[in-house]
């Protein structure tokens, strides 16, 4: 197990919202806030040493007052693996990990956070996942040893090799959903199995 201080969360919010008509999903209201704060405010209750997201500027209005330190997405709009290449260059040698989420996964507990944390260990447990069936994401939590990797290059292909050896944690039904179309944001509106827990 690790504290939480010890952590540096990182907020992958830089999605080009390409499948969602009429906007950035990331802003879309979701039960009275911006899609985006469900993760951000998991982040914000787990207590890390640092909070950093990569987004653009209207996205960073958002975030910044949660703490928030603001990677500016570069222009034009890059994918995941520099996102998250961003990221971990700005993580410094401080912290002994750092936990990866996404903006766009408002379903996930903080219990699932903290029960990621409980398990990882630098030594005999340096990677834990979320998993999904038989699909290891993010959620997820790589010890600082994976940083130079994930830094130079690897990035999102790089993580999801990573994640592929890693060790699992289960989620609950439908905690692991994002939201790409404004379909699968109305279901969240609208529950259809998808709940919104704040623990």
């Amino acid at each position: 197990m690790i504290d939480s201080s010890e952590v540096a969360a990182i907020l992958l919010a830089a999605g080009q919202s390409s499948r969602f008509v009429g906007g950035n999903k990331l802003l879309a209201d979701l039960h009275g806030q911006p899609l985006v704060l469900y993760a951000a405010q998991r982040i914000v209750a787990l207590d890390t040493g640092r909070r950093i997201a990569v987004c653009g500027p209207e996205v960073g209005e958002v975030l910044a007052p949660l703490g928030f330190e603001i990677v500016a997405m570069p222009e034009p709009p890059v994918g995941m693996a520099r996102s998250l290449a961003l990221a971990v260059a700005e993580v410094g040698s401080k912290y002994r990990a750092a936990l990866v989420c996404l903006g766009d996964m408002p379903f996930v507990r903080l219990a699932h956070l903290k029960a990621l944390l409980a398990k990882f260990d630098a030594d005999q447990c340096p990677l834990v996942s979320s998993i999904d069936g038989e699909i290891a994401m993010p959620p997820a939590i790589f010890a600082a040893g994976y940083f130079t990797r994930l830094r130079e290059g690897g990035g999102d292909q790089g993580a999801r090799s990573l994640l592929a050896g890693a060790a699992h944690l289960a989620a609950r039904a439908g905690e692991l959903s994002d939201i790409d179309t404004i379909a699968e944001l109305s279901a969240g509106r609208n529950g259809d199995g998808l709940a919104i827990d704040l623990q």
